[in-house]
C-alpha cells in the first residue's frame, strides 16, 4: 500500500473510473474516461454535486452506525492501494474494519433515485 501523489491521480485508473469503463457510471462513459486520462478533455467537476457532497458528510455517520450495529471497530483509511501487477491501477479505500486482519469497507450513500 502506498499513496498516489494527488497530482498523479488523474493518470491512474481508480475505483471511481470502473463504472464508467463499463458504461454504467453516473459521471461519464468509457469514451470520456479514456479522453480524461489522455488529457484530451477536462475531467468532470463534481464540486457542488449534491449527492457527492451528501455522501461526503454522511460517510462517517454510516461507518459509526455500522460499527455500533455489528460490533465492529472501524477506522478511516488515509492511503491508496496500488495493484501489484497492473500498472497505474489503484484505489483509495474509505474505511476498514479492524479485526484480526484489516478488512476494507466501502461506504456508498444511495437514495430512492438510485
Amino acid at each position: 500500500m502506498t499513496n498516489i501523489p494527488s497530482e498523479e491521480r488523474w493518470k491512474w485508473i481508480r475505483g471511481t473510473d470502473v463504472p464508467n469503463i463499463f458504461n454504467v457510471g453516473r459521471f461519464g462513459t468509457k469514451f470520456e474516461t479514456f479522453h480524461h486520462k489522455s488529457q484530451n478533455i477536462a475531467p468532470i467537476d463534481l464540486e457542488g454535486v449534491e449527492r457527492v457532497e451528501a455522501g461526503t458528510f454522511m460517510e462517517p455517520a454510516i461507518a459509526a452506525y455500522a460499527a455500533h450495529k455489528w460490533g465492529m471497530k472501524m477506522r478511516k483509511v488515509h492511503r491508496d492501494v496500488v495493484h501489484p501487477s497492473i500498472p497505474m491501477f489503484g484505489c483509495s479505500l474509505d474505511w476498514e474494519q479492524q479485526d484480526k486482519a484489516l478488512i476494507p469497507c466501502e461506504i456508498k450513500h444511495v437514495d430512492f433515485i438510485q
